[in-house]
């Protein structure tokens, strides 16, 4: 039988492996028969509220702290509370109940419980509920009244701008920070977190397409924490929420490097097409020109941790360059060694970029390390006018398009992040 024959099926299962099982969503454990677990919701305590941009109506505030200590403070934390315990209690999760306690138990709760920084089994820090004996006793009795097999406790929400609204309008970009925590019957912590949500228009309202998708990941966050064996699995469990919630998001971001496809400085703009794929384009400047190019890069294994080799395929187009090395000028500018300058005249051209390296993601951030080679689609050669040494020679023909590459690339993904 022909080899290639033979090699073809293998091919396509890498392929497929590699490229397509990455960008499909993470599958939900389905619910066994019988009634859902029931998770009690109590939202913010007024103290756990801190804002510099917050909505009152239709008006966005920005550094106004007054907002939050008058009587319009109730009224604010209770806006953003509710919309968060609503896209909870609301949302028809196939594997929970979620249900509000009401204001009297929610009241009676809050006026004991007390917070603290903390962290979770990750390691990442979040603000905790500090009970003693007596809120203890009071959390199982309101289970137990409830029948409910959860207590999710919102501990602590922030809303942080670093911006200002145009003519006092809504429209405001912000982060919104909401810390969680949920406990079984005993009291003990099964799942806890700080979450983050980007928004433009700064109304609670606005906000019901974040909420949703903060009450998913709790939903998520929770089944992950049940049902993984042991604590890495549950961490690689984590991951793929985090790349999930990345699957199909655009980036923005810088690169700098030796050879790179966008020459020493350029901004690129990405787009994930799944969770092991992205495509983009991007402009730059370095010693070969202006810089313009597209390409792919494919993330290979690893899926569910914290960084992922890639590979990558670039083609980048160069306008070429002229300018002069070399020599030496005294204080008013006055050559001094004319004989010694080079003009070096680095011709336009194409390469096709071929690099491999990792990636680190963190949250919606990622940095890029790799390396590579710049295949030149042309045969170019440096115009080397002057000193022509064979030194210089060389140096020039290093800036023409192709060769060794190095370099990171740092991105930023837009949108509501987790």
């Amino acid at each position: 039988m022909n080899r290639t024959l033979m090699l073809r099926p293998l091919v396509i299962t890498l392929l497929f492996s590699w490229l397509v099982l990455p960008a499909l969503p993470v599958a939900a454990r389905q619910p066994a028969a019988g009634p859902k677990p029931k998770i009690l919701v109590f939202g913010l305590k007024r103290t756990q509220f801190s804002a510099n941009a917050y909505s009152v109506g239709e008006l966005a505030f920005v550094n106004d702290s007054t907002g939050l200590r008058n009587d319009n403070a109730s009224r604010v934390i209770g806006t953003y509370s509710d919309e968060v315990v609503a896209s909870l209690t609301g949302k028809a999760d196939p594997r929970y109940e979620f249900v509000a306690a009401d204001s009297a138990v929610t009241a009676r709760v809050h006026g004991r419980s007390g917070y603290a920084d903390w962290q979770n089994v990750f390691k990442e820090p979040y603000t905790s509920l500090v009970s003693d004996s007596v809120l203890d006793g009071q959390l199982k009795g309101v289970m137990a009244g409830y029948g409910a097999d959860f207590i999710l406790s919102l501990n602590f929400y922030e809303i942080a701008s670093h911006y200002y609204p145009l003519y006092l309008t809504p429209y405001l970009k912000a982060e919104h920070r909401i810390d969680y925590e949920i406990m079984d019957a005993n009291l003990g912590v099964v799942s806890a977190g700080r979450l983050y949500l980007t928004s433009r228009d700064i109304r609670a309202t606005a906000m019901r397409p974040q909420y949703a998708k903060f009450a998913r990941e709790v939903a998520d966050r929770l089944e992950i924490a049940l049902t993984s064996p042991d604590l890495a699995a549950a961490r690689r469990g984590l991951q793929a929420l985090r790349e999930r919630n990345l699957a199909n998001a655009w980036a923005g971001g810088v690169s700098m490097g030796w050879g790179a496809p966008y020459g020493w400085f350029g901004l690129e703009l990405v787009k994930n097409l799944g969770r092991g794929l992205d495509v983009g384009g991007g402009i730059g400047f370095g010693p070969s020109g202006f810089k313009a190019g597209a390409g792919v890069r494919a993330y290979l294994l690893n899926y569910g941790q914290g960084f992922n080799p890639f590979v990558a395929a670039h083609v980048s187009w160069a306008s070429g360059l002229q300018f002069d090395v070399g020599g030496e000028e005294d204080e008013s500018g006055a050559q001094l060694q004319p004989d010694d300058i080079s003009t070096f005249k680095i011709p336009a051209g194409t390469a096709l970029h071929l690099k491999t390296g990792f990636r680190w993601l963190r949250r919606n951030r990622a940095l890029l390390l790799g390396a590579g080679y710049g295949v030149p689609l042309g045969r170019y050669e440096a115009d080397v006018t002057g000193n022509r040494s064979a030194s210089r020679r060389r140096t020039a023909n290093l800036f023409t398009p192709g060769g060794f590459e190095a370099g990171f690339t740092y991105l930023y993904y837009f949108g509501g992040t987790l």
